[in-house]
């Protein structure tokens, strides 16, 4: 929770937000292709960035930039750590589908284990690359060229 600002700290977060928000966002979407998490990436490190802003404003606006931009870096690193933790918490690509739970009801989506065992089973031929583009793009939302990125391929 943060705590509410006096007059010249909102004052000179005003002046950092409308000097700066632009940068913060092209750098936030370079690291993100999800819009929306680049939207929380900013937001995140801003409200990180509040208990800052004597230092920042006595920065000059070069160095500035330069901190703001390790500030965006670092929080789009723990947005990716944090993505990392849920993909992994995800369903294995190799788990064997009847580890799933069972489901009286053959209509909850959820619970459809014959359509569940089939995925898995035409996912387990696919090679580690195609494996790892599936996951990035399906559970990552990421770029076509950040995955070719990735995989070292064009």
């Amino acid at each position: 929770m943060v705590s509410p600002l006096d007059e010249q700290s909102t004052a000179a977060l005003e002046t950092l937000w409308r000097s700066y928000h632009r940068l913060l966002f092209a750098l936030a979407d370079a690291y993100c292709p999800d819009p929306h998490e680049a939207d929380d990436i900013v937001h995140d490190a801003v409200l990180r960035l509040i208990g800052h802003l004597d230092r920042l404003t006595a920065m000059e606006p070069e160095v500035l930039k330069r901190y703001l931009a390790r500030a965006i870096r670092n929080e789009a690193i723990s947005h990716g750590r944090a993505r990392q933790k849920r993909i992994q918490r995800t369903l294995p690509l190799d788990e064997d589908a009847a580890q799933l739970p069972d489901s009286e009801d053959v209509y909850d989506p959820l619970f459809q284990k014959d359509e569940v065992r089939r995925v898995l089973q035409l996912m387990g031929r696919l090679s580690p690359k195609e494996q790892t583009a599936l996951r990035m793009k399906r559970l990552e939302h990421a770029s076509n060229t950040r995955i070719a990125l990735a995989l070292g391929v064009s």
